[in-house]
C-alpha cells in the first residue's frame, strides 16, 4: 500500500508551541537594515523527543486575501532574491530530549538592495522509520520580514474593479489594491457609499481577509502585492445607481481619492412589488364612534423590510365622510426592521353624518431614500 505522507506548516504568534517532535521560537524576525551589511539571527529550538531536523529556505508571496504563501521552488530569483541571502551554520541539527538547540545564520544584503524583502526559514523534522502506512512530517516556517533603507518619494499605487456584490446572503463592496513601491505600506482604506441623490447609504472601513481576521486596523500589503480589500454591508441597499468614494492611505500618506459609479441590483432584497412591505392589523379595521362624536381606534403597523422605514401620520378634516378632525397619535413613527409599532386613530364626527369609512394615505420613506404610500383603510361599524 502505497504510504500517506501528511505534512503540516504552522504559522504561529511569535512565542514557543510545542509540535508533536521539537517547538520553535521565534517565529517572526523583523530587521531593519541597511545596503550591504550582514544581519545575524539565531531561532530556538526544544525537542520533545530526540530526533534529526534540516534547514531550507523558501520565498514567500502575498495572495489576494493578504495571506501569505509558500514558494519552494520554480520561483522568479528576482522577484524573490532574499531567498539567497541566507546561509546557514549548519543544514541539519540533532535535537536531544527537552534540550534546546540554537540555530544561526546570516543574511547577508547585497549593497545595491533597498525595500521590503520576505523569506522563509522551514524546520522540518527527519522522521524516522515507521511500521504504520501513515507518516506525519511536521513543519514550522519561521518568517523573515527584511526592510533595508527607508521609503522615500513619490508611491506608486492603484486602485481599481469596485463593485458591490451579494455573497452567502451578504452584501460586500470590494475593490482591489495594488502596491508599486519596493516597501511593504500599512494600507488604511475608507468607503463612502451614496445614493443617487447623494444621501450618505454607508461609511465603513475596507481591509483585506487576512487583516479582518487578524483583527488588524490596516492592511499590510508587499512590495507588488495586489490585494483585494472588502466591506460587509448591514443590510442590502436598494436597486439603484451609487456614487462610491474610497480614500486610501499608505502607512500614513495620503493617496488620491478614488471615485466610481456602481449601478446595482441586488439578489437578496425583494422588491416592494414581490411582497408586502407593510403589515397593518387588525386586518379589517372597524370605527365605532362614541356619543361625544369621539371615536380612538388602535392600528398596528409592522416594517417587513430589512431597513428602518419613517412614516408621517396626517392630520386633518374631510367633512364628506362626517369628520370634522382627525390625526394619528403620533404624528410620525420610525420603524427599524422587523419592528411593529401601535398607533392611536382619533376623529371627532359631525352630528346627523353616518360614518362611511375612509382611506388614509400616508408617507412613508426608507433609510434608502425610497418612498412609498402606505394605504389603511377603516370601516363602520355595522349596527
Amino acid at each position: 500500500m502505497t504510504r500517506l505522507k501528511c505534512i503540516f506548516i504552522f504559522l504561529l504568534a511569535a512565542m514557543p508551541v510545542w509540535a508533536t517532535e521539537f517547538a520553535v521560537s521565534p517565529m517572526l524576525i523583523d530587521f531593519k537594515s541597511r545596503p550591504g551589511t550582514r544581519e545575524s539571527f539565531e531561532i530556538s529550538v526544544t525537542g520533545k523527543q530526540s530526533g534529526k531536523i534540516m534547514l531550507s529556505t523558501y520565498a514567500m508571496t502575498q495572495q489576494e486575501s493578504g495571506h501569505m504563501s509558500f514558494v519552494e521552488s520554480n520561483f522568479d530569483p528576482e522577484e524573490h532574491k532574499a531567498v539567497n541571502w541566507i546561509h546557514f551554520e549548519h543544514k541539519s541539527y540533532e535535537l536531544i530530549q527537552n534540550e534546546t538547540t540554537i540555530i544561526r545564520a546570516v543574511i547577508e544584503i547585497p549593497r545595491n538592495e533597498r525595500g521590503t524583502y520576505l523569506a522563509a526559514v522551514m524546520i522540518e523534522e527527519v522522521p524516522g522509520p515507521s511500521n504504520s502506512n501513515i507518516s506525519i512530517k511536521v513543519r514550522y516556517a519561521v518568517i523573515l520580514n527584511i526592510n533595508i533603507s527607508h521609503p522615500s518619494g513619490r508611491l506608486i499605487t492603484a486602485f481599481d474593479n469596485l463593485s458591490l456584490v451579494d455573497r452567502d446572503g451578504v452584501t460586500f463592496i470590494e475593490g482591489y489594491f495594488t502596491n508599486q513601491n519596493p516597501f511593504m505600506g500599512m494600507l488604511d482604506s475608507q468607503v463612502q457609499i451614496r445614493d443617487q441623490d447623494r444621501r450618505l447609504v454607508a461609511r465603513l472601513p475596507l481591509r483585506t481577509e487576512s487583516a479582518w481576521q487578524r483583527g488588524d486596523k490596516a492592511s499590510r500589503v508587499y512590495p507588488g502585492a495586489r490585494v483585494k480589500v472588502v466591506a460587509r454591508l448591514k443590510s442590502s441597499p436598494s436597486n439603484g445607481d451609487y456614487k462610491i468614494l474610497v480614500r486610501n492611505k499608505l502607512s500614513g500618506k495620503g493617496l488620491p481619492i478614488y471615485r466610481q459609479e456602481i449601478a446595482y441590483r441586488s439578489s437578496l432584497r425583494r422588491e416592494p412589488d414581490d411582497f408586502e412591505l407593510f403589515r397593518v392589523t387588525p386586518e379589517r379595521i372597524i370605527v365605532s364612534p362614541r356619543r361625544s362624536g369621539l371615536s380612538y381606534t388602535s392600528i398596528a403597523v409592522s416594517n417587513n423590510l430589512d431597513q428602518s422605514v419613517s412614516i408621517d401620520l396626517p392630520e386633518g378634516t374631510d367633512r364628506d365622510a362626517g369628520i370634522e378632525y382627525f390625526e394619528f397619535i403620533p404624528s410620525h413613527i420610525l420603524l427599524k426592521p422587523g419592528m411593529r409599532q401601535h398607533v392611536l386613530l382619533k376623529q371627532r364626527h359631525l352630528p346627523d353624518i353616518e360614518y362611511p369609512g375612509r382611506k388614509f394615505v400616508l408617507a412613508a420613506t426608507f433609510e434608502s431614500g425610497d418612498q412609498h404610500a402606505l394605504v389603511i383603510t377603516t370601516f363602520a361599524e355595522k349596527s
